[in-house]
């Protein structure tokens, strides 16, 4: 599972909100200093370990310098980078719808579709002024590796991971750079290498609205899996290859529906004598880990270990601000029931609390495979997108090599995430919702340094920029071009 700051700006995913009279230029910087002693009071009491990624003491020289910045200029953009950036690609913050309104009528956007490989930005639409394919280095005079690394402090997965910022900057780039760099630039100044000489050049093009840079967003050209996308369980089939694709986009889906999508696939593949399968989980962002053992089950012969727990500072809920996800306020009752669940299923252990059985009463931990497991070539795509519960089979996958991993690192630890069950506070000047979550979801595997899940195998650069201009999915088609017809 996985949200992030600017994706929701973008998507308008905090559509509730409390009417208001005032806009963002009346906050005064006692409102956002207020907010901020919410926010760090929350965190610092309710959050499950907000050190995972951070000493106590970077995290007091962050929250000293943000207040510094913001103090001697209070504005909108300088609080939102004055919240609390701690490593966990779970906690997000989402706006007010009014916010955002104001903001996109207020802001000017970069003009161009973009996308980012491994450190470097490709222009990603075509009918644009620089033609598609060509390599941006600078906008504005800074290196585009510095505008990157920027981004990250506010935009990336667990441990600050810096494959999921460059996949959600891909996304929604032009929404990045107005929150967090230039909000009202009449021009950007962008030197890139020309597309047929590789000579570097510079072109001076106009800023436009947020309605012209969102159509173009929508436009853009990479990733080319646009339909199997919009699915939650998608097969698809080459027949003439004797290669199945199974693009599986969330882990968070009911046990009956994701057997029946998994048993069909992989009853075509047995029965039809299928050499290869793809799983792609690059936009996976998790879910429960249950469905992700259920999805190996169909990928190994034997039975294989099925272990996670949860840890969590307190069982007991921080009242005041606290909403549901619709920002209505929580009522007394549902807080007792939260607390009686969470007092039944975790005991204390060394300062911490520890799930027991009681918050496993169906889990399988020795989980057998399934009667109709595949025994071919299996091969599976991972991505900056690929989050919690889809890192944790991958993971699997690799631990019991079954197969080679293909892409880029994942934007989720392969040894834990923050996860589980999540509550929400609304900050009280600001109306800005905090999605926070309360466990610490530990993988079975816990001997390993935290970090992404790296993949066994990286598209080269220069493949990677052949696919890109061809418009061809990189990373499926170098399966195609130099595993399975290697093979065959």
């Amino acid at each position: 599972m996985k949200t992030l700051f600017s994706f929701m700006i973008c998507l308008g995913i905090s559509i509730q909100l409390f009417a208001q009279s005032e806009n963002v230029t009346s906050y005064t910087l006692e409102d956002y200093t207020e907010d901020l002693e919410v926010l760090h009071s929350i965190l610092d009491n309710k959050h499950p370990n907000i050190n995972e990624y951070l000493t106590p003491q970077e995290i007091a020289k962050k929250r000293e310098q943000s207040l510094s910045t913001l103090t001697k200029e209070p504005t909108f953009n300088n609080f939102i980078k004055a919240l609390d950036y701690v490593g966990d690609g779970h906690l997000s913050y989402s706006l007010t719808d009014e916010i955002v309104d104001e903001k996109i009528r207020e802001y000017l956007y970069f003009p161009l579709g973009i996308y980012f490989n491994n450190g470097k930005m490709y222009v990603n639409a075509t009918d644009q002024e620089l033609p598609y394919g060509t390599e941006i280095t600078h906008i504005n005079n800074q290196p585009i590796d510095e505008i990157l690394a920027y981004l990250n402090k506010y935009i990336s997965g667990d441990g600050f991971n810096k494959s999921n910022t460059e996949a959600y900057s891909s996304n929604m780039f032009f929404i990045n750079y107005a929150y967090f760099f230039e909000q009202q630039p009449t021009q950007f100044s962008i030197k890139y290498n020309e597309l047929k000489t590789g000579k570097n050049k510079v072109i001076k093009l106009n800023s436009i609205s947020y309605y012209e840079a969102y159509d173009i967003a929508k436009k853009l050209v990479y990733p080319i899996n646009y339909y199997e996308k919009e699915q939650s369980i998608y097969g698809r089939y080459y027949t003439d290859k004797k290669v199945g694709v199974l693009t599986v986009n969330s882990f968070d889906l009911s046990e009956t529906y994701a057997y029946k999508k998994f048993s069909e696939f992989f009853k075509k593949m047995n029965q039809e004598k299928y050499n290869d399968v793809i799983i792609d989980i690059r936009n996976n962002f998790g879910g429960d880990p249950n469905i992700s053992a259920l999805l190996f089950s169909f990928l190994t012969d034997t039975t294989f270990k099925h272990n996670f727990n949860y840890k969590m500072k307190s069982i007991k809920l921080k009242k005041e601000y606290l909403v549901d996800e619709n920002r209505s306020p929580f009522k007394n009752e549902l807080i007792d029931d939260y607390e009686n669940y969470l007092y039944q299923r975790f005991d204390t252990l060394n300062n911490e609390y520890v799930g027991n059985e009681r918050l496993f009463d169906n889990l399988v931990r020795n989980y057998p495979n399934d009667k109709d497991n595949y025994t071919g070539n299996v091969y599976v795509l991972v991505g900056g997108k690929t989050f919690s519960a889809a890192v944790y089979f991958a993971d699997i996958f690799d631990r019991h090599h079954r197969g080679e991993i293909i892409g880029r690192n994942t934007g989720g630890d392969k040894n834990q995430t923050f996860a589980g069950m999540f509550i929400f506070y609304e900050l009280p000047n600001t109306k800005i919702l905090v999605r926070l979550p309360l466990f610490k979801l530990m993988f079975s595997n816990q001997d390993v340094p935290m970090g992404p899940l790296k993949p066994t195998i990286t598209i080269p650069e220069k493949d990677f920029e052949r696919y890109f201009k061809l418009k061809q999915d990189a990373d499926m088609q170098f399966i195609f071009d130099n595993l399975i017809h290697h093979k065959n």
